[in-house]
């Protein structure tokens, strides 16, 4: 049987090839926290790996790994958006690259525009269903959810993004909103 952290998050195999743009200070605790997820990401079983992580470097763990990430994040959404957004469709073309693909990736969710606003309401997600079988909520958390903040605003300045509700979180959908900023 499969890592199926691997198969949810294969895109992090790669960004972990990456210095981070803000480099953490060498012998910081942070820098601890990435040295040690890159040694056990792909080589350790992934739900063992963060557990440990949050038991040798406690609540910075999941914090530290989302620091890294966006960065990088940010800087792939950016060039993504250089090419594939346009003058006043921004928001569409950011939801034909991230929003289109998720449903055949098992996610459900409606989807309701008005007045430069588009809005999100998820009821159904595979990641949040690997949080409930493997009791890492706050990690998933860090590795997914947080990384909403950080990809439509990288994408396109004239998009704005809001989220108040997460099923990671407890609450009984995610609600994705964005905003066309003049």
């Amino acid at each position: 049987m499969g890592d199926e952290f691997l198969t949810h998050f294969s895109w992090i195999t790669l960004l972990l090839e990456r210095q981070p743009r803000e480099p953490f200070r060498s012998g910081s605790p942070e820098q601890a926290v990435l040295d040690d997820f890159r040694k056990g990401w792909g080589h350790l079983d992934t739900a063992a790996l963060l557990r440990g992580l949050s038991e040798r470097h406690g609540p910075i763990a999941a914090p530290t790994i989302e620091h890294f990430l966006a960065s990088c994040i940010m800087e792939d959404w950016k060039k993504t958006g250089s090419i594939e957004a346009h003058p006043g469709t921004e928001i569409q073309d950011f939801i034909r690259i991230l929003w289109e693909p998720l449903q055949a990736q098992g996610f459900s969710f409606t989807q309701r525009e008005a007045d430069g606003r588009v809005e999100f309401s998820v009821t159904r997600c595979p990641v949040y269903e690997l949080a409930e079988r493997a009791g890492l909520h706050t990690w998933l958390y860090h590795l997914a959810c947080a990384t909403d903040f950080y990809t439509a605003t990288a994408f396109s300045a004239k998009i704005g993004f809001c989220r108040t509700k997460t099923l990671m979180e407890g609450h009984e959908c995610c609600d994705h909103t964005y905003i066309h900023k003049p």
